[in-house]
Parts: structure tokens; sequence; C-alpha cells
């Protein structure tokens, strides 16, 4: 029905088809796209401020061994990563 009503008013209507290929590549190029760049710019930033490696603590946990910087690397690099898409 609503089909109908927007081919009389000349609207081109889309295929179902179109429509899924049009949001899995939303999803996969975009989406995935920008979250690997973000993931890039916060490990650049933690290799800069010498994270260091994920070790395991008191067989308990594991944590960076420098966990100040390990969070100080997440608070500069998502707002780059983010600021980089605009």
């Amino acid at each position: 029905m609503v089909e109908r009503r927007l081919r009389t008013k000349n609207i081109t209507v889309p295929s179902k088809t179109y429509l899924l290929l049009s949001y899995l590549i939303s999803v996969f190029v975009t989406c995935l796209g920008a979250s690997i760049w973000t993931a890039l710019c916060v490990g650049t930033i933690g290799g800069l401020l010498d994270v260091g490696d994920v070790v395991l603590h008191a067989a308990v946990f594991y944590a960076p061994e420098n966990m100040v910087m390990h969070i100080l690397s997440y608070v500069i690099g998502l707002p780059l990563g983010f600021a980089s898409f605009c």
C-alpha cells in the first residue's frame, strides 16, 4: 500500500536487496572501519605513553603493567579517534 502511494507520486522505491546491501555495507565497512581506526588511535597513544604489556597479577586478573597510563591512553585516544572523523 505504501509502495503504491509512492509510485503514484513518482518516487522510486528501493528494492529489498538494495536496502539489505546498503545496510550491510554501512555495518561492515563504515562502522567496523571506524572502530578499527579508533582502536589504532588508542593503541598508538598507548604505545607513545609506554603502557606496556598485559600481565597476570596474583593469578587473579589481567591488567597492564602501568594501569594509569593505560587509562590515560583511552582518555586521550578515544576523543582523538572520534575527532578525526569530522
